[in-house]
């Protein structure tokens, strides 16, 4: 006979599996997904925003071990203006094409085995999320990204109630870098997540001061891809200072060879990993605006945010300067895998995650990064606050990553001036180094070793085992 204690434990249970049974939005469930071997429930469906005419398509994977007890982590990717469904499908989802595969595989280390994993695609314009409003609505800024985010993240509350209690992360990589510390700002702002554990970033721009140019040729020169003479020529003709403000306004021809001194060396190198494949076959000239491509999308940003810099520098001479269009130190990209695209363009793909078929997706959007105002203020100055409440931070960067390399990253960091908790040391897996880290009070930094921007995508077993020694405070 069933004591009086099981017998309450048991309808406990019971009623708290006939919420989850009848508050999940079965509308948004994702039915016969086509040549997709993941097999468990997965949603996709549109958030509301700021505006009623914005939404943000989401697709949402829980966890596959404990999903009342294990945390809920939604995830951006950059550009800006790049698909969150790139790190769905590419790096951690639960199936996954590989670099120029044509079939979707099982993940092993998907981050959805410990954790209920949300992806949202922002802002609108960006792969299959939308504005009724016209182009001009795909005008943004951080500010109003963060906003849109944080009511996206409310509409999926509503949506998915049973989670609230969840301990709650917000992760991304590149632009994700700006992203995740804004929206981090407007979620302890808005005080309703009670259960705001942490935040995670992957190869993340921060403090436009370090990275850019300096942080691509302190880089490059430590890897020998670059001379010397290279870095003095540069540092002689192109830094933007008062000393040199004349020099460079009169003959600026010196700095434009400086650059395609730097450029001329790099040509042909992958700079999402300087020691990854980038076939030939695949190259694409990043100066052709509608190319869609992840790499095409951050050479751009970068290009953009050190001709925003030398208008901050030169002023009312900018538009007098000889080389406006600011010449660029970043080789050629690479293409992205097509088979993406060609998979969810399809209409079986489109019906199966209930988004709209006029939409043609693709991981980036030119135009919506085009018409995102840049803040060079980025993201440095909210760290202090989201450190001050109690937020964990994880910054994980791939140590060959000539995009955002982690020259930039480390000397944003100690400006920071957060006491060392555990000396800088490597980091290993079944016996072999795997990475370094350094743990601050407040902020963990992790390398990657031998790999670069898209380090969950290409070290899936380290990222993997990174990520759950940080959710689970390992």
């Amino acid at each position: 006979m069933l004591s009086l204690k099981s017998i309450f434990i048991f309808t406990i249970i019971i009623y708290t599996n006939l919420i989850l049974i009848t508050s999940v939005p079965t509308e948004d469930l994702v039915k016969n997904l086509p040549n997709f071997p993941y097999q468990k429930d997965i949603y996709s469906g549109y958030l509301d925003t700021s505006k009623p005419e914005r939404k943000l398509h989401y697709v949402f994977v829980p966890s596959q071990s404990d999903i009342v007890k294990d945390p809920l982590v939604v995830w951006f990717n950059g550009g800006p203006g790049c698909s969150s469904l790139e790190g769905f499908i590419s790096e951690h989802g639960p199936a996954v094409f590989n670099d120029f595969e044509t079939t979707i595989k099982l993940n092993e280390f998907s981050w959805n085995k410990n954790a209920n994993m949300l992806y949202i695609e922002s802002p609108a314009g960006v792969g299959f999320s939308y504005t009724t409003l016209g182009k001009q609505d795909y005008a943004s800024d951080d500010e109003k990204s963060a906003v849109d985010n944080l009511q996206a993240l409310l509409s999926f509350r509503k949506k998915f109630p049973e989670y609230e209690s969840n301990d709650f992360y917000i992760s991304g990589e590149s632009y994700a870098g700006i992203y995740v510390p804004h929206l981090a700002t407007k979620v302890l702002e808005d005080t309703t997540f009670k259960s705001f554990k942490g935040i995670i970033i992957g190869n993340g721009v921060t403090d436009w001061n370090y990275e850019v140019e300096k942080s691509l040729l302190d880089f490059a020169y430590g890897h020998y891809l670059i001379t010397e003479d290279m870095v003095k020529d540069y540092y002689k003709n192109c830094v933007l200072s008062t000393s040199s403000f004349l020099q460079n306004f009169k003959v600026p021809i010196n700095c434009i060879n400086a650059k395609k001194r730097v450029k001329a060396s790099l040509e042909g190198l992958n700079i999402y990993d300087v020691f990854r494949i980038c076939p030939k076959d695949t190259l694409n000239e990043f100066s052709d605006s509608k190319n869609t491509s992840s790499m095409a999308s951050t050479i751009n940003l970068l290009k953009k945010v050190s001709s925003l810099q030398k208008q901050k520098a030169y002023g009312e001479f900018y538009n007098e300067f000889a080389d406006p269009l600011d010449v660029s130190m970043w080789p050629s990209s690479c293409k992205d895998n097509t088979a993406i695209d060609d998979y969810l363009n399809t209409d079986a793909v489109k019906d199966a995650l209930h988004v709209k078929k006029d939409i043609k997706w693709a991981v980036c959007n030119p135009e919506v990064s085009d018409s995102y105002n840049i803040d060079l203020k980025g993201s440095f100055y909210l760290y202090a606050n989201i450190i001050k409440n109690g937020i964990k931070i994880l910054f994980f960067t791939g140590d060959s990553d000539a995009a955002v390399p982690f020259t930039g990253s480390i000397k944003w960091i100690n400006n920071l001036k957060l006491p060392i908790k555990t000396p800088y040391a490597s980091w290993m897996i079944n016996n072999q180094v795997v990475g370094f880290t350094q743990e601050y009070e407040g902020l963990t930094f992790t390398t990657i070793k031998g790999t670069g921007h898209m380090s969950p995508a290409w070290k899936r077993e380290e990222c993997f085992t990174m990520f759950n020694n940080f959710i689970k405070n390992k």
